[in-house]
């Protein structure tokens, strides 16, 4: 063997250590995307809801406002926080997921989609129309693609 030949068997990478990846596909990403969109606007929302708790509290000291209006957003306004809270927490992992492929998070989205539909069939909107063909067409893909169905 020349000098040649040695330099080339060494470049050389064992069979063992290439493996076969499946990359993400672009639908994942988008949907990502769309879902680190979403998460934005809960955040921007959560501090106008707890402005609400405060005035709430701060109508307990007016004496023309009365407690059940003070009861009313004080307490509203912290059930609504807690359930804007819960959905953002909710998407941090839907949007970690969807980063590393996980199938749950799909179906998790497909579910929310459904809710969606069911939402359109009263209250029909050409814009909510079209968001939802495209996130259903997102997460379809996205469910028959291998890097969502891999073996762990």
């Amino acid at each position: 063997m020349d000098k040649l030949e040695k330099k080339k068997a060494v470049i050389k990478k064992p069979a063992a250590a290439t493996t076969n990846k499946v990359s993400r596909p672009w639908q994942g990403t988008i949907l990502a995307v769309l879902q680190i969109i979403g998460l934005v606007i809960i955040a921007m929302f959560m501090p106008f809801v707890l402005l609400i708790v405060l005035g709430g509290s701060m109508l307990g000291f007016v004496k023309d406002a009365g407690p059940g209006l003070a009861m009313l957003f004080g307490g509203g306004g912290l059930v609504l926080f807690l359930f804007l809270l819960f959905f953002f927490i909710l998407g941090i992992f839907i949007v970690r997921g969807l980063f590393k492929g996980q199938k749950w998070v799909i179906i998790i989205s497909l579910l929310f989609s459904a809710l969606n539909m069911a939402q359109l069939i009263f209250n029909f909107n050409i814009f909510s129309a079209l968001m939802l063909a495209l996130f259903l067409y997102l997460e379809i893909t996205c469910l028959l693609h291998p890097f969502y169905n891999r073996k762990k």
